[in-house]
C-alpha cells in the first residue's frame, strides 16, 4: 500500500499547527486516528500475505470494466445499485473498500460462516454500526457495510481523494487529493489501483466464473488517466445535471462532518469555495474526456431522464456496450424501480448557504450549459 508521505506530514499540521488547531476537530480525529491506524495496518498486512500466498492474482483478467461518473448527487448510486442487480457484473461494497485484499475477503467468508451459526449477531451489529456512524446522511446517501458502493474507501487509505476532506476541511492546503493524475507518484497510485482491482476480479473469478467490474465514483475525474492507464479498455456512463443541483448539493453532504467537528470552518467560508470550484473542475474535465471517447466506450444519459424512466435509460447503456439483459436480471430491475418509485429524497439546502450563486456556477461551466441546452434559469421545483 503506497501513501503519499507530503500528504500525511500536511495533515498532521493541519491538525496540530497553530492557525488550524481547534479542540472539538482534534478530539474528532483522535476518536477515528486508532480504528484507520488498524484498518490501514491490517491492509498492508493483507496486500503482503496476498502476494506470497495468491501471486497468480496479478494475472486476473479485468476485462473492459465499466465506470459510472458524474458530478456528486446526480443518481450514480441509483444507477449502479440498479446494474448490480445484473449477475454478469461484480462490483465492491463498502467493507471491501476498506479492506480490499484477498486476506480480509477470505476472513469475511469465516465470519461469515461464524455469523451463520450465531443467529446473524455479527450482521446486526454491523448494521447498528452502520446507522449510528452514518446518520448524519440518512435522507442523502444510504450508506450500510454490505451494500454497492463506490471505491472511494481505498483511495482514502492512501490519502488520496478529496474524502480526507471530511476529516481535514482545509481544501486549499490539502489540495493535491484532488487530482492525483497530477501527482509525481501517479506511478505509484496506479500501481496499488490495479492491484487492488486485480484481486477483486481473481477472487471474483474463482468464485463466479468471469465477470465484468462494475464501478461508479464522482471524484473519478481527478484520476482517468490512472484508471485508463490500468484500464485502457474501460467503458464510461456519464450522467449529466443540472450543475445549480450538484455544485450545492455536493457541498450540503460533504459539509456534514464539518459542522460536528468544525465550527471554525464558515460554511459560506473560502474553504466552501475551494470545494466548489474542484466539483466544477471536475464537471469541465468529465465533460472533456468524454468527447475524446469512441462511442462504444462512452455514453452520456441525464438525470431527469434517469430518474423518469431507469429501465430505459439501463437498457438504453446495454446497448451502446453490446451487453445481454436476461430474463431474470430485466424482472428484478422492474421490481426495484417500482420500490424506487416510492422513495422521495429529503435533502435540502440552497446555493447561498456556500457563498455561491447561480450566476458564478453558470460562467465557470458555460460549455457544459450550452453542450446540453441545460436552462440557465430552471424551474426551482423542476427535476434537472
Amino acid at each position: 500500500m503506497f501513501v503519499d508521505k507530503d500528504t500525511t506530514k500536511k495533515a498532521l499540521k493541519l491538525t496540530f499547527g497553530r492557525d488550524y488547531f481547534h479542540w472539538r476537530r482534534f478530539a474528532f480525529q483522535a476518536t477515528f486516528a486508532p480504528l484507520f491506524g488498524a484498518i490501514l495496518s491490517f491492509d498492508k498486512l493483507g496486500r503482503k500475505l496476498d502476494d506470497k500466498r495468491h501471486p497468480e492474482y496479478q494475472d486476473a483478467d479485468i476485462s473492459a470494466p465499466i465506470f459510472i461518473m458524474a458530478a456528486p448527487r446526480s443518481g450514480t448510486t441509483l444507477l449502479h445499485r440498479l446494474m448490480s442487480l445484473d449477475d454478469q457484473f461484480t462490483y465492491y461494497t463498502l467493507w471491501q473498500t476498506l479492506f480490499p485484499t484477498l486476506t480480509a475477503y477470505k476472513a469475511a467468508e469465516l465470519l461469515k460462516t461464524l455469523d451463520d451459526r450465531t443467529g446473524n449477531i455479527l450482521d446486526r451489529i454491523q448494521e447498528g454500526l452502520a446507522k449510528h456512524w452514518f446518520r448524519g446522511w440518512e435522507g442523502i446517501h444510504e450508506t450500510r457495510f454490505d451494500h454497492a458502493e463506490e471505491d472511494e474507501g481505498t483511495f482514502f487509505l492512501q490519502f488520496a481523494t478529496p474524502s480526507v476532506w471530511l476529516v481535514w476541511p482545509f481544501v486549499k492546503e490539502l489540495s493535491n487529493v484532488a487530482f492525483i493524475d497530477r501527482s509525481a507518484q501517479r506511478a505509484d497510485y496506479a500501481e496499488v489501483f490495479r492491484g487492488t482491482l486485480q484481486r477483486h476480479m481473481w477472487y471474483e473469478q474463482q468464485k463466479h466464473g468471469k465477470k465484468t467490474f462494475l464501478a461508479k465514483n464522482v471524484f473519478l475525474a481527478g484520476r482517468l488517466g490512472i484508471v485508463t492507464d490500468v484500464a485502457p479498455d474501460a467503458r464510461f456512463v456519464n450522467i449529466v445535471r443540472h450543475p445549480y443541483r450538484t455544485v450545492g448539493s455536493l457541498m450540503s453532504f460533504f459539509t456534514v462532518p464539518w459542522r460536528y467537528h468544525s465550527p471554525d470552518i464558515k460554511m459560506d467560508g473560502p474553504q466552501s469555495k475551494a470545494f466548489a470550484e474542484v466539483s466544477m473542475e471536475y464537471a469541465r474535465t468529465v465533460h472533456r474526456f468524454m468527447q475524446t471517447l469512441p462511442p462504444e466506450r462512452g455514453i452520456t444519459i441525464f438525470y431527469k431522464d434517469l430518474i423518469e424512466n431507469p429501465e430505459r435509460e439501463i437498457l438504453k447503456i446495454y446497448d451502446r456496450f453490446g451487453l445481454e439483459a436476461s430474463d431474470e436480471f430485466k424482472q428484478k430491475l422492474h421490481a426495484a424501480v417500482t420500490d424506487h418509485k416510492t422513495y422521495a429524497s429529503s435533502h435540502s439546502y440552497k446555493l447561498e448557504d456556500f457563498g455561491l450563486t447561480e450566476d458564478y456556477i453558470y460562467e465557470e461551466l458555460k460549455e457544459i450549459f450550452e453542450a446540453h441546452n441545460l436552462p440557465r434559469h430552471p424551474d426551482p421545483d423542476a427535476v434537472i
